[in-house]
């Protein structure tokens, strides 16, 4: 059982403050995300949403940039 933390929705609680603005050693899984991997998630929700409407697959290139229609 994890242990009850302090803190409310506002400031968050002490252990996120501290992988926001300390540096403090955390396992990997724990890492926050770079812009990078931030900008291909909204990305690919864009991309799931895309895809339902048409009806039709739908890729994220490799850099990020642009969805692409996939014509079958």
């Amino acid at each position: 059982m994890l242990p009850k933390a302090e803190g409310g929705h506002g400031c968050g609680d002490i252990r996120l403050q501290d992988l926001i603005f300390r540096k403090v050693t955390v396992p990997e899984y724990m890492r926050l995300p770079d812009s990078r991997a931030v900008a291909m998630t909204c990305l690919t929700g864009s991309a799931a949403r895309q895809s339902v409407e048409k009806r039709q697959p739908v890729r994220v290139r490799g850099d990020g940039l642009k969805l692409e229609s996939q014509e079958e």
